[in-house]
């Protein structure tokens, strides 16, 4: 508000006053995203915290976060009251803090990403070979009863 006022008078230009505003904002992330990296589960537990981010809350942004991690942080930055609780969980449950990069060969984009959710961790833990994972695609049972 101050910044936008003091470029309105003439005191600060624009330009200055947004990039300075867009650095505090993106600090304030981070360091709420580091507070939950740093003390993981036991920051969720704070009395401070429990008052914004109930149980039911707590289920649903690590549901979110699973599914969609970056989609949820960006969305649900944006709700009053849930912002500081979205950074803190996504630091705890270790979401990677920035978009991985994106390999390009021929026409297909490859991303590869380590899913904050424990049981895809798990599961892309095993081994892989014919008894770990299942076979998928057309059997030959089924590729014979096509007419």
């Amino acid at each position: 508000m101050a910044a936008g006022a003091l470029s309105h008078a003439g005191l600060l230009r624009w330009w200055l006053a947004f990039r300075v505003c867009i650095a505090g904002v993106l600090s304030g992330d981070l360091v709420l995203y580091w507070t939950g990296r740093h003390w993981g589960e036991r920051v969720l537990n704070w009395r401070v915290i429990r008052w914004v981010l109930t149980p039911q809350r707590e289920t649903w942004l690590k549901g979110a976060c699973c599914r969609h991690a970056v989609e949820t942080i960006v969305t649900v930055r944006h709700v009053l009251g849930l912002r500081a609780a979205a950074f803190l969980t996504a630091g705890a449950m270790a979401v990677p803090p920035r978009a991985p990069s994106v390999e390009r060969t021929g026409d297909r984009q490859h991303r590869p990403v380590e899913s904050p959710c424990p049981q895809d961790r798990a599961r892309s833990a095993r081994p892989h070979g014919d008894s770990a994972m299942p076979r998928s695609g057309p059997s030959e049972e089924n590729l014979a009863s096509v007419p």
